[in-house]
């Protein structure tokens, strides 16, 4: 599905170096958060938004038993920055 989104334009010349940027940036995040997300996002078309909240709930279920949310959660009390491993 072509969304038609636009998320940044850049020069040719800073293309790779951007999209680079952009790469490492969703390998370093919380990997099952985004699996999640795509998979509710490639499945919305085909769904009811009953169905959709119904995965939804699913999902966050989910991502909050995951190691990375409890991680998040600690970094954000004590401030700092959390470390995401997929887990």
């Amino acid at each position: 599905m072509d969304a038609g989104i636009v998320n940044i334009v850049v020069d040719n010349d800073l293309l790779d170096a951007e999209a680079y940027k952009f790469a490492k940036q969703l390998s370093d995040g919380p990997r099952v958060a985004h699996r999640m997300a795509k998979m509710l996002i490639n499945n919305s078309t085909d769904m009811t938004l009953d169905q959709m909240l119904d995965m939804e709930q699913m999902a966050q279920s989910i991502c909050m038993q995951t190691e990375d949310h409890k991680n998040s959660v600690a970094a954000f009390l004590k401030k700092g920055k959390p470390l995401f491993r997929g887990r």
